[in-house]
C-alpha cells in the first residue's frame, strides 16, 4: 500500500496499480505534465504549450495549437478521436453487448466491492488504435473559446453505457481533483518544419 494515497488504493486495480491511468490530477496537473515532458524530450521553451500564471495555475499560449510541444486534446480533436470515423453512439457501433470487449465500465469494473480503473490499453481499440476512449476514467480536454475551457470527456469504469457516448461532455474548474478524472496528451503534427521569426517575410 505505500507510496499511494488512500484515495487511489480504493479506485486502481489492487493488482497492477502502475498501469493504471493517472488519475486524481487537476487539469493544471496535466498542462504542467505536457509541459515538462516537452522539455523533457529536448523540445525549445518556445514550443510548449502552456505558460505559469501563478500558484500552480496555467493558461495556453494563443498559438499553442501550432507549437510542436505536448498538450491536451481541444475537445472537437477528442470527439474525433474518440469516434474514430463512426457516426454511432460508441466508435465501434451501437451495440450494447459488445461494450465489454472496449470498454471498462459499470458492469465489468468491479472488484473487492468497488468499480476500479483498470490498466490502460486492455480492452479493443477503435479504428484509429485508441483504447479506453469510453471508459475507465474521464479525461481533461479544453475549449479555450469559451470561459468554461476546462472539460472531460470519455467516463469511466462506474458510469453507465447512456454516460459513455461519443459526444458526452461536462465541465469542471481546472483545479478539480478527482479520482475519476485523468488525462490523454496530444500533439500538433505539422507539415513542415515552422520558421524562425526572424525568417519569416
Amino acid at each position: 500500500e505505500t507510496g499511494y494515497p488512500d484515495v487511489l488504493a480504493q479506485f486502481l486495480d489492487r493488482e497492477q496499480r502502475d498501469a493504471c491511468p493517472a488519475i486524481f490530477v487537476s487539469c493544471y496537473d496535466a498542462m504542467q505534465y505536457c509541459n515538462w515532458l516537452s522539455r523533457r524530450e529536448g523540445m525549445d521553451e518556445s514550443e510548449c504549450c502552456y505558460e505559469e500564471v501563478g500558484d500552480g495555475t496555467f493558461r495556453a499560449k494563443p498559438d499553442h495549437a501550432r507549437l510542436s510541444g505536448y498538450r491536451l486534446p481541444v475537445v472537437e480533436e477528442w470527439k474525433s478521436a474518440c469516434s474514430a470515423g463512426s457516426t454511432t453512439q460508441f466508435s465501434f457501433g451501437d451495440n450494447h453487448q459488445l461494450l465489454p470487449h472496449y470498454v471498462w465500465y459499470f458492469s465489468n469494473s468491479r472488484s473487492d466491492g468497488q468499480h476500479r480503473a483498470r490498466p490502460v490499453g486492455k480492452m479493443k481499440p477503435n479504428a484509429l488504435g485508441l483504447s479506453d476512449m469510453h471508459g475507465n476514467a474521464w479525461e481533461w480536454v479544453t475549449r479555450f473559446d469559451s470561459p468554461r475551457w476546462s472539460l472531460i470527456c470519455g467516463g469511466s469504469c462506474d458510469n453507465d453505457p447512456v454516460d459513455l457516448r461519443v459526444g458526452r461532455e461536462g465541465s469542471k474548474a481546472p483545479d478539480t481533483r478527482e479520482i475519476r478524472v485523468g488525462f490523454r496528451i496530444a500533439r500538433t503534427v505539422l507539415d513542415k518544419p515552422r520558421r524562425p521569426d526572424s525568417a519569416r517575410p
